[in-house]
């Protein structure tokens, strides 16, 4: 019953969120989450990315998760996942 971490407060209230990946987007070593679903206000789908800290606390990427949104790669996790391997900002 513990929550280690409350995502609300960088999560639309109006977006359903269907997949969740825990990969190592930036190769800092740490497990980072990539959060897809689709934003119910405009109809379209929608990605964030929180970085883990070094203290273990997570924050968006706010610079990471626009460029991957308005590229338009981000219609499920695989799509984003290869769209940022294609960056080379993802460690296989």
């Amino acid at each position: 019953g513990d929550i280690f971490y409350d995502f609300t407060s960088a999560i639309p209230n109006n977006a359903e969120f269907y997949d969740v990946s825990f990969q190592d987007v930036n190769r800092d070593g740490l497990k980072d989450i990539i959060i897809y679903g689709v934003d119910d206000d405009i109809s379209s789908s929608t990605a964030k990315i929180f970085t883990q800290n070094t203290n273990g606390l997570f924050e968006v990427d706010g610079d990471m998760t626009q460029e991957l949104n308005n590229s338009g790669n981000n219609k499920d996790i695989k799509t984003i996942t290869d769209y940022l391997i294609t960056l080379y900002i993802l460690v296989k």
